[in-house]
């Protein structure tokens, strides 16, 4: 359950997260699952998981990224013209 309702598609989410190599992890507590273990998912498989927050999280990643997401994603990204 996603906040109480059911979530359309989740078995085609699932399969996703199965076949990913790179997990973004945006500015979230990652505490409500199931999106809160898709990027241990994508970490057991052999992908790679970049956090970006204002604040250190419970999820394991290679990169993590603090401040705010409006800055350090498109820098990340190579956006940031």
């Amino acid at each position: 359950m996603w906040f109480g309702e059911s979530i359309p598609g989740l078995r085609q989410i699932d399969k996703l997260v199965a076949k990913a190599d790179l997990c973004l992890v945006v500015g979230t507590s990652s505490t409500v699952y199931p999106a809160a273990g898709y990027s241990a998912d994508v970490l057991s498989s052999g992908g790679t998981v970049a956090v970006f927050n204002i604040e250190e999280s419970e999820d394991e990643a290679q990169f993590v990224f603090l401040g705010g997401c409006e800055e350090t994603l498109p820098k990340a990204l190579g956006l940031d013209s």
